[in-house]
Order: C-alpha cells, then sequence, then structure tokens
C-alpha cells in the first residue's frame, strides 16, 4: 500500500484498496519503503493503493496486487472493516480510508502447500508468511488490522498484544514523592467488527500500585485516535511526560510535537 505521490495540498481524501491474500494459512506481504517515515520504513504491509478515478475498489485491489507482487488474484469478498486515519499535519488535512479484499490466487487449486509462483515480476519486494509467523509489531497500522481479521476468520491464533498499540505517560509531585502513571492501549477486536476498537485508560498510584480502568469502543480508528489525542493532551497539560510510545503507533509522529522534553536522554529514542 504505497499512497505515495499523492498531491498532499490538493487531496482531502484517499481512498485506498488493499488485498489479504491466503493460501494454506500464509499471507502475501510486500515491504514498505518509506525512509522518509522511520516508523514504517522496511516494515511489511498488504499490497494495496489509490483506488483509480471511476475505478471499482475490487478492481483496484486486483490490479495493485499485480502491479506489485506478480500474482494475479481473484477478489473474493470485502472485509466489514473500515481503517480510516486522519492526517492533521498534511496542509490541508488529509483523511485517508482504507479498504480490504479477501482474495486467491488465480489457477490456485489449493493443492500445494506452498505457494505459486507470481505470473511476472512486481515492483515491490514480497513475502509469504505463515499466520503462526507473521510479527504483527512490524506490520504497520492499516494493515495490522486486516490480518488480525483473517486471521480470526480463519482461526489462526493470534499472539498476546498483536492487535495493541500502547501509549504511557508519567507525573511525578517531587514535593510529596508521588508518582502517577497514564496508560492508554488501543486495541483491535477482530471479532467484533461493528465497533472493533477499545480504547483502554489505565491510571493511578505507581508507589501503591492501585490503578482504575476505563474502557470505550469505536466503530473507525479515526473516532479512537481522536479521542485518545484528547487524553493525551490533556494529560500533558496537567504536567504528564510521555515515557514509552511503541514504535509503530499510528499517533507516534503527533505525539513527537507535544512539547516532549528532549533534554531528558531517554525520549529522543522514541522519535528519531
Amino acid at each position: 500500500m504505497r499512497p505515495s505521490g499523492i498531491d498532499m495540498v490538493k487531496s482531502q481524501r484517499l481512498d485506498v484498496a488493499t488485498g489479504v491474500v491466503v493460501h494454506h494459512n500464509q499471507v502475501l506481504f510486500v515491504r514498505r519503503i518509506a525512509p522518509e517515515v522511520p516508523e514504517y520504513h522496511l516494515k511489511w504491509e498488504l499490497p494495496g493503493g489509490k483506488i483509480e478515478s471511476g475505478e471499482q475498489r475490487s478492481d483496484a485491489v486486483v490490479r495493485e496486487i499485480q502491479e506489485e507482487t506478480g500474482y494475479r488474484v481473484r477478489f473474493l469478498e470485502e472485509l466489514p472493516i473500515t481503517y480510516t486515519a486522519d492526517l492533521a499535519l498534511a496542509n490541508p488535512p488529509l483523511t485517508v480510508d482504507v479498504r480490504c479484499g479477501l482474495c486467491s490466487i488465480v489457477g490456485d487449486h489449493g493443492t500445494a502447500s506452498e505457494p505459486p509462483q507470481p505470473s511476472k515480476s512486481g515492483t515491490e519486494e514480497y513475502r509469504w508468511l505463515p499466520f503462526a509467523d507473521i510479527p504483527y509489531g512490524d506490520v504497520i497500522p492499516g494493515s495490522r488490522e486486516f490480518v488480525l481479521w483473517a486471521a480470526n476468520h480463519f482461526g489462526q491464533p493470534i499472539p498476546p498484544g498483536a492487535s495493541i498499540y500502547r501509549v504511557e505517560l508519567e507525573s511525578i509531585d517531587y514535593q510529596v514523592n508521588r508518582r502517577r502513571a497514564y496508560e492508554l492501549s488501543l486495541t483491535f477486536v477482530p471479532e467484533k467488527p461493528e465497533k472493533p476498537y477499545r480504547l483502554d485508560i489505565r491510571y493511578g498510584r505507581v508507589q501503591s500500585g492501585s490503578s482504575r480502568t476505563k474502557s470505550s469502543t469505536y466503530s473507525s480508528m479515526s473516532d479512537a485516535l481522536n479521542e485518545a489525542k484528547e487524553k493525551i493532551a490533556t494529560r500533558k497539560s496537567h504536567g504528564y511526560s510521555l515515557t514509552s510510545v511503541e514504535s509503530n503507533h499510528p499517533l507516534r509522529s503527533w505525539m513527537g510535537r507535544l512539547g516532549v522534553p528532549f533534554e531528558d536522554p531517554q525520549y529522543p529514542k522514541l522519535f528519531d
């Protein structure tokens, strides 16, 4: 999925189509080359791209997969979830809507465990990964959710933590020697496609080990992230500092602009 080359000034909405191609419980991935976005560079994603004017979503999926990997695929069905991301730092702001289709290889009769060779060379590095071996931490947002849906759909195991993005903040009151923790966990729940995004907020005193948790569910990633943004900004305004951010968290770049105290040597590692 490569929405590069898009005119970020004129575009306000970008529709992207991707495909999850499954063969004997193996999924087809392509390598993301994006040195300008370090948190996504050299990570794995599903093949796909921008839907051309007048093009059907299913046709875009088939075309993009063949262009990127060389495989001719058959579009089977559209997944019941959408990944929406608001790129607030674009000028003007850009909303990206990603949909995904379940696909199979044309001519694949399922008799061989190893995937067939593509009909021609593609433009991207690709790899087949068994569900059990997928490094979910190296699968970028906007692909990870669809792969998790497919794993659940095919009854494949999902490793603990594979569906979670975490952010941790902390406040220290030196006068009373009190530390307060604030953790946001954004979890994708594939078995609940109506509202698959769950935001868990855990907060409390570190020394006493006491904490409380609040949970809310959302129909889109965009709604969940907007809520997370408000919560993080509010905590920052009350003196909390970011202490941990998952390396490919969808809000990572935004959080790097919140006035993080970079004089502390632990923080530059989060946002290099």
